[in-house]
């Protein structure tokens, strides 16, 4: 059980990060800045998983440069 837990949580954190990858500025895939650890806890035990966090697109960068001068 605990094997097909860890597969389970595994694929819906990978389509999660897949749906969280795309810029919502400009709606393109945002490159992959790192990847840390991540421990979830199931009823099964502790998963670790591999979370990645994205880089912010070129048109993310430029709207907060323009709110910033303001």
């Amino acid at each position: 059980m605990t094997a097909l837990q860890s597969a389970v949580v595994n694929q819906e954190v990978n389509a999660y990060a897949l749906f969280r990858r795309v810029c919502p500025d400009c709606h393109t895939f945002r490159p992959v800045k790192d990847y840390t650890a991540r421990r979830i806890r199931t009823v099964f035990g502790t998963v670790e998983v591999r979370n990645p966090r994205w880089m912010l697109c070129g048109v993310a960068i430029q709207g907060w440069s323009l709110l910033s001068r303001h």
